[in-house]
């Protein structure tokens, strides 16, 4: 399964996917003026969030984020780039 989202001006907002068949959406995009701006998985299948990915200009990844032990709560955060660039 798969869904793209378009704002009035044909631009994409948002688009998710069902990366292993199960017709769940498990991968999802976000993006500000068609630039992608984040995007989340659910890389256990279990209907949960539980990867963090933030970019910028939509291909540097920023920071990542994880629930390594799926329970709800963010356990790992891995910030790239400059320190004047990180925590932002």
């Amino acid at each position: 399964y798969y869904s793209l989202i378009y704002d009035k001006n044909g631009k994409r907002i948002y688009e998710e996917l069902d990366f292993n068949f199960d017709t769940q959406m498990d991968d999802f995009y976000f993006y500000i003026a068609d630039v992608l701006d984040h995007r989340t998985v659910d890389t256990n299948f279990d209907g949960e969030v539980d990867l963090w990915v933030f970019l910028d200009e939509g291909v540097y990844v920023r920071k990542i984020e994880r629930d390594l032990d799926y329970d709800g709560e963010i356990d790992y955060v891995k910030e790239y780039g400059p320190p004047e660039l990180q925590n932002r």
